[in-house]
């Protein structure tokens, strides 16, 4: 069991770690406008705060859309402000298919990206209960899944409670609603959680480290004609 926890544990904070310091490199943005001066750099999430990042504020909430327009200053196209890059005005304009447009709207709201940091943590975890249904290495996670209604009540009513929060309760959490995509990309990559919980079942627990005592796993040794190791030998039987 605590080999689950262990290398679960690291697998689970790696990939947020990689989320939250690489996320503007592969997560899908489909709304342009939240892109901000990214745009140029293709259709990915804008890092931190959904615009305006200046690497300390990363959660306060830009309260009003903020309109930019394009403007000439001595001959040389700008943006007003100098809030945005006319490259990064261009590739906005030209996503939302308005290239003649002179000005554009951007939506106040909170971080996108750390909206998707924070719901992929909880779908890792939603996922993991699923795991942790099967604490003596059994292959088959989803035996008897449906002849526990308490769980799946609970596991169910956290989902959709997670579902909620991120999409519907911006006015309480400091979240922004995820796109479909966002989802889709949140879920395949808590899927992962599957694969290490098998890669880590496949790892004898002699060879890991123990806490209290475990007698399926003595009498798995002595039915394989091993003797329990000297860290199991002060468990008392059954």
């Amino acid at each position: 069991m605590v080999k689950h926890i262990q290398y679960g544990s690291i697998w689970q904070s790696v990939i947020l770690i990689i989320v939250a310091f690489a996320g503007e490199y592969f997560i899908y943005e489909p709304n342009a406008l939240l892109r901000f001066d990214k745009a140029a750099n293709g259709p990915w999430i804008y890092p931190g705060r959904s615009r305006d990042w200046n690497g300390n504020d990363l959660f306060n909430r830009w309260e009003d859309p903020v309109t930019i327009s394009l403007t000439t200053v001595k001959g040389v196209e700008t943006t007003d402000n100098e809030i945005l890059p006319v490259e990064a005005f261009y590739a906005i304009r030209s996503a939302l298919g308005c290239e003649n447009q002179e000005w554009l709207v951007f939506p106040g709201g909170y971080s996108r990206h750390f909206t998707f940091f924070f719901n992929l943590f909880v779908l890792m975890q939603i996922v993991n209960m699923i795991c942790a249904r099967k604490i003596h290495d059994e292959y088959n996670i989803f035996e008897g899944f449906f002849d526990n209604f308490v769980f799946l009540a609970v596991w169910a009513i956290i989902l959709g409670l997670q579902f909620v929060i991120i999409q519907y309760t911006s006015f309480i959490f400091k979240v922004m609603a995820l796109s479909w995509e966002q989802w889709a990309i949140g879920l395949g990559i808590s899927l992962t959680v599957f694969i290490v919980d098998a890669a880590t079942k496949s790892i004898p627990d002699r060879y890991t480290y123990a806490v209290g005592k475990d007698t399926v796993f003595d009498k798995r040794e002595i039915a394989a004609g091993r003797a329990p190791e000297a860290k199991f030998l002060d468990k008392e039987e059954d």
